[in-house]
């Protein structure tokens, strides 16, 4: 029983690496403030908390500067003047 858990948690785990490398590349910063990922690790529990928050569809929006963007078709992130 334990040994199908293992390799279950080993399928998914492998799977969920798998679509994040495949995903878009996103900027490690924000385009426009500058804004970095975060590292809020306090004590023994650790927690990244990216510079941005998913919206619906491909939008994103800052955590700082409250800025939407969109993917572009070529690839890079644009500003959504909709949003």
């Amino acid at each position: 029983m334990w040994l199908v858990l293992f390799i279950i948690g080993t399928v998914v785990m492998a799977l969920a690496l798998l679509r994040d490398s495949l995903g878009a590349q996103l900027p490690g910063a924000c385009p426009r403030c500058g804004a970095p990922d975060q590292d809020m690790s306090r004590g023994p529990v650790a927690v990244y908390v990216r510079w941005y928050r998913s919206m619906a569809g491909e939008r994103l929006r800052c955590r700082h500067c409250l800025t939407a963007f969109k993917n572009h078709p070529n690839g890079t992130l644009v500003e959504d003047r909709e949003g």
